[in-house]
């Protein structure tokens, strides 16, 4: 059997941290795995497909985050800051991932 090529090690890497962070955040009781892990794969891809794609990707991942943030202002009357802060972070380690690093994403997220 052979070994996984370097694109799909760096998805699955980009997979696990936001599996683990969604798991994390799911314990708490806020927006959990499946969040996350989508997040992480949408950044991975960006990463992979050139700097043009990661731009697009994390702006993407950004005006998601407000317009998630519009919706709890009008629901809650509060913004949700660390959803949204820890959303962007996923986001960004996961096209750090796509972009070959292995290192620096590990990092930020522990």
């Amino acid at each position: 059997m052979k070994g996984l090529n370097l694109a799909d090690r760096n998805a699955m890497l980009a997979i696990a941290i936001g599996l683990f962070i969604g798991l994390e955040r799911e314990h708490s009781g806020k927006h959990g795995v499946r969040t996350f892990a989508l997040i992480a794969l949408l950044g991975c891809l960006g990463g992979l497909t050139g700097a043009l794609f990661s731009g697009i990707v994390l702006g993407f991942i950004a005006s998601m985050t407000v317009w998630m943030n519009l919706r709890q202002m009008v629901l809650h009357k509060q913004p949700a800051l660390t959803t949204s802060t820890a959303l962007v972070i996923v986001g960004f380690a996961a096209v750090l991932c796509g972009q070959g690093q292995i290192f620096t994403p590990v990092v930020v997220e522990w």
